[in-house]
């Protein structure tokens, strides 16, 4: 699979999620005033940029595809961006040490008795940071336990950083 860059479209997301908590945070202070009419009418323009992203179309277009006769444990384009906007906000490390990184994730890992029939299959997505996200694959593959929901193999620096993150003192 060709990578799909959705550096903007991450962009873009994390602009609309901003706009977003500012909505709601108006909408507990002044429910009543005009503000949270036009916090919702930018969320809404914002949201609609996202979905007309080159990027975003690219995505759902591939998730279409390889969704096409599925049924159970699909996975949306807006899942993969919020599930990779976690991402950065655990790790929590500079974008320049996050370069190299590869994140495998199946958002519907859980386990299944024995005793069920067939192998249980999820759409799974790996993509990769390169100044930007960049989703790598989505396929169909057996659903994996839910300690195995992300997996993350980092790079040198990246482990610098985190080990950084974890020990440095102020």
């Amino acid at each position: 699979m060709k990578p799909i860059n959705i550096k903007s479209t991450m962009t873009l997301y994390g602009d609309w999620v901003k706009a977003r908590k500012r909505e709601l945070e108006n909408w507990r202070y002044y429910h009543d005033d005009d503000r949270v009419a036009k916090d919702e009418e930018l969320t809404a323009e914002r949201y609609d940029l996202i979905l007309s992203d080159k990027g975003y179309l690219s995505l759902a277009s591939k998730l279409a595809e390889v969704q096409e006769r599925a049924k159970a444990r699909l996975i949306s384009a807006d899942r993969i961006l919020l599930t990779l906007t976690d991402v950065e906000e655990t790790l929590d490390i500079p974008k320049k040490d996050m370069n190299g990184i590869t994140v495998t994730i199946d958002d519907n890992a859980q386990s299944f008795p024995n005793a069920y029939k067939g192998i249980p299959e999820s759409t799974r997505f790996t993509a990769t940071y390169k100044n930007g996200w960049r989703v790598t694959e989505i396929c169909r593959a057996p659903t994996c336990s839910r300690s195995r929901r992300v997996v993350v193999e980092h790079t040198d620096e990246s482990r610098a950083a985190l080990i950084n993150r974890f020990t440095a003192w102020e």
